[in-house]
Formats: C-alpha cells, structure tokens, sequence
C-alpha cells in the first residue's frame, strides 16, 4: 500500500492553488499542483494519481479535457470537478463525463475534505482489500460512482 494517496491539483488561479494544495497537505496527501490544463496533461503523463482534482474552466486545456485524458490513462482514477461557473448543465456534463463529484467555489473546505477523504482514501483501500481481483475492486468503486450520481 502507497503510504499516501497521490493527488493532482489543477487550478489557473494562484490562490485557489496555493489554498486547495496547502489544505490537502495539511490532511497528509502528497499533492502535485499545476496552474495549467497542459501542465496537468504532462503530469498524467508522467505519473498515475489516486485522485484529481481539476477547475473546469482554465484557458486553452479544460478540466473536462484533463478529466477526459485521465480516464483514458487511468481508468480507476477518481476527478473531482471545481468551479467558479457552476451550473445544472456543467454539472450534468462533467458528471457523465465521468467526474465523481462536483464543487462550486467558493469551496467549503469541509465538503472538500470529506469528497477527497471518500474519493482517495476509498480507491486505495479497495486496492488493498481486493489487491488480486481489478474486477471486484472496479465493481465496488463503480457501485460507489453510481450511489453517489444518484444521489445527486
């Protein structure tokens, strides 16, 4: 088992970086902060990441894109999505997409804990509760994706 679960943080505004890392940080992650979509895509590409966590709206590279190249990659892998532009529509989007859960900003960091806390923590203890069988531990993360868009 990995001491920490891995995750990756997109933001393009500086403040909401510095304060979504330094929050995860400080609840023991090992977080890697990038301030562009094509410094995520190049993170992806170098590494697997227990969770993302990605702004939606960014210039050039969007959160839907790096949320779209990390299911390519890593199919396990969990995105959560952040916005200042939240809307029924982009939720509904980014949620058949694939995204797992979706955070308006202002953030309220304890919603943000306890998304990550299911989100990170989740994945890796399925992997060591079924560190043979992929089959079972994707069966009970995809039970889990769909509880949660249904109860949306």
């Amino acid at each position: 088992m990995k001491n920490r679960p891995a995750i990756l943080v997109v933001d393009d505004e500086d403040v909401a970086l510095g304060n979504l890392a330094h929050v995860l940080k400080k609840e023991g992650y090992e977080v890697t902060a990038v301030s562009s979509g094509n410094e995520a895509l190049a993170a992806l590409d170098r590494k697997e990441f227990d969770l993302v966590l990605t702004d939606l709206k960014m210039e050039k590279v969007d959160g839907l894109r790096i949320l779209e190249r990390t299911k390519e990659l890593y199919p396990d892998t969990e995105v959560i999505m952040i916005t200042g532009y939240a809307t029924v529509d982009s939720a509904v989007r980014a949620l058949k997409t694939g995204a797992v859960h979706y955070l308006s900003k202002p953030i309220d960091l304890s919603e943000l804990r306890e998304a990550v806390r299911e989100k990170a923590v989740g994945e890796t203890v399925s992997k060591v509760l079924y560190p043979n069988d992929n089959v079972l531990a994707g069966k009970e993360l995809r039970l889990r994706q769909q509880y949660f868009f249904i109860s949306c």
